[in-house]
């Protein structure tokens, strides 16, 4: 979930009766660092780049671990700025720490709660990670309490609590969308081995459907209220192409393939001889539109005709980044022999 979101909860909770135990300013700051503070790993990204935010971001800063080094630390330093209980402060920044955790759990990221004991990425799959109803709900407190006249602590504990019925909605619809690929796959006379939904943006009654059989990749948009009957499509998943082995025999690429995607395939592109090896996520192409939101690309090349494919250069391709990757598909089937001049 991203920050907007984590900062209104974090003020929600501090609104549930810490802001009139230690004050507004005290309260306020310590929830919004603690609701935040488990994205310090973002600070590395200018520095290692794209590498790390994308294998590493909700890494150990994410963890339960952290969860409970990192609240006495922040209530430590707000009790030493405002003198306020310690105590106080230290439920205060857990609540505001944990609720970071939860929030991104929910999400298709992944979070790794259990670093750095195990790297295993954990996720519901509910909810897209920008969530504009989030933002209303959370925001109630601020503008509920100016029009009727509630106590802001029930306020934001109500907020709170429609928050967790939200997510909870956003599971069941889940549930229902993966039905609904079941159900798609069988009208086509599909035999899935797997079916999964992921949240697309805007509104949570639409869904990434995924299915997969023992060689291709299915995809289909689906809308679980109000939508027509979903049509599942099919991709290669194309991880036996010699290209690809090639760059997913790298650290780099075998680690994105086989722990970091879910839904992992690949896309080859020729410019001259050289081939480029697209490697993404099947759960962050949009349905409606096709395009990934990004890719771990591979130039791949032969460094003489004896020898096999090797990588010469790795880079991601994402929406806020410029890297140029060729557009056209790599030719397929026997190449055609010229005919001699004057025949």
């Amino acid at each position: 979930m991203e920050n907007i979101a984590h900062t209104l909860c974090g003020i929600a909770v501090a609104e549930t009766g810490f802001v009139d135990r230690v004050g507004k300013k005290t309260a306020w700051w310590t929830a919004i660092v603690a609701a935040n503070a488990a994205d310090v790993d973002l600070l590395t990204y200018p520095v290692i780049g794209h590498d790390h935010y994308m294998m590493w971001h909700r890494g150990v800063s994410h963890s339960l671990l952290a969860c409970l080094v990192a609240p006495p630390l922040i209530a430590l330093v707000a009790h030493k700025l405002s003198g306020r209980s310690f105590k106080l402060l230290w439920v205060l920044a857990f609540l505001g720490y944990a609720t970071h955790l939860l929030m991104d759990v929910v999400t298709s990221w992944g979070t790794m709660l259990l670093m750095p004991f195990d790297d295993a990425r954990f996720s519901t799959h509910w909810v897209y990670i920008i969530d504009i109803f989030f933002w209303i709900i959370l925001s109630a407190p601020f503008w509920l309490t100016r029009i009727v006249p509630i106590d802001r602590r029930f306020a934001a504990r109500f907020s709170l609590g429609l928050v967790a019925a939200y997510v909870g909605l956003c599971g069941v619809l889940h549930s229902v969308a993966v039905d609904d690929v079941e159900e798609a796959a069988e009208r086509q006379g599909i035999a899935l081995t797997h079916a999964a939904a992921f949240p697309a943006p805007f509104l949570p009654v639409l869904w990434n459907g995924i299915g997969a059989d023992e060689r291709f990749l299915y995809q289909g948009a689906i809308q679980v209220v109000g939508g027509a009957e979903p049509q599942l499509r099919p991709r290669a998943r194309n991880l036996d192409h010699d290209a690809v082995k090639a760059a997913l025999a790298t650290d780099y690429g075998g680690r994105f393939a086989n722990w970091w995607a879910d839904i992992p395939f690949a896309q080859v592109r020729c410019r001259g001889k050289e081939r480029y090896v697209m490697v993404g996520d099947l759960k962050y192409v949009n349905p409606w539109y096709g395009r990934p939101s990004f890719s771990l690309v591979f130039q791949v090349a032969r460094p003489d005709k004896s020898s096999s494919l090797k990588v010469v250069k790795r880079y991601w391709q994402t929406p806020w980044t410029d890297q140029d990757v060729p557009t056209a598909d790599c030719p397929t089937g026997p190449k055609r022999k010229r005919k001699p001049k004057g025949s």
